[in-house]
């Protein structure tokens, strides 16, 4: 992981723990003037669909702070920025276990010949388009190897559209900081298999090139996200 994506991870992960303790929700969380902002953190989740308030989420992203907010369905909702980056949006309160599948529908509408770019930082050198993928984060949003693991290779190719992704919860079909698949030998599969059953943040990550996660921005044109339901069932 880049030097300056652990210090922002570290920062939210701070931030977020001082504003849990004050009911005010996190300023890291790009939600301020949101809809539904100023309550109290929920209580941790169950199995089934994640609430799509958007008190109940938060993100991961460069200056300027990506705000979220519901429409009028109640849908959970983003404007991509046009500079910066949003890296990771996730449920706060998710169920500690999951089982089964992880099943993500979401929706994006555009305007313009938009582009979405993922060279957020030069050691970004792969070619691999900008995409959006679930994710799971682990032991109180833990840095160590097996901590966070992401959707692989099942993942949406960022443009206008809808998809609904569903991926099993399974080593085989998850990999992890380093890339490495749940699956990959004994040590990866204990990780996975105990990852699974101290979950702290569910959620999407934004990215392409060489990294899942490091950030997305859209040039030419606008861009709004839309996360429809998220379920573990």
């Amino acid at each position: 992981m880049s030097i300056w994506l652990r210090l922002r991870l570290a920062i939210a992960a701070v931030v977020a723990a001082l504003s849990a303790c004050s009911g005010s929700p996190s300023a890291a969380s790009g939600n301020a003037g949101a809809p539904g902002n100023g309550t109290a953190t929920p209580a941790a989740g169950s199995a089934g669909a994640l609430s799509l308030q958007a008190a109940a989420w938060s993100t991961i992203s460069d200056s300027p702070r990506v705000a979220l907010g519901n429409d009028r369905a109640g849908q959970l909702v983003f404007d991509f920025p046009t500079r910066g980056g949003i890296n990771y949006l996730y449920n706060t309160s998710p169920p500690n276990t999951i089982a089964g599948s992880v099943s993500v529908s979401l929706e994006i509408a555009t305007t313009g010949p938009v582009y979405f770019n993922f060279m957020t930082e030069p050691s970004n050198t792969c070619s691999t388009p900008s995409s959006v993928r679930p994710f799971f984060w682990s032991h109180e949003n833990g840095e160590g190897e097996f901590d966070r693991w992401w959707s692989n290779p099942i993942a949406y190719v960022l443009a206008a559209g809808s998809r609904t992704l569903s991926i099993p919860i399974s080593p085989d079909r998850w990999s992890s900081v380093f890339g490495k698949m749940g699956n990959a030998d004994a040590a990866a599969t204990v990780g996975f298999n105990r990852a699974t059953g101290s979950v702290s943040r569910l959620g999407l990550t934004f990215g392409g090139g060489c990294f899942f996660g490091h950030g997305v921005f859209v040039q030419g044109g606008t861009a709004r996200f839309t996360l429809v339901a998220y379920q573990v069932q």
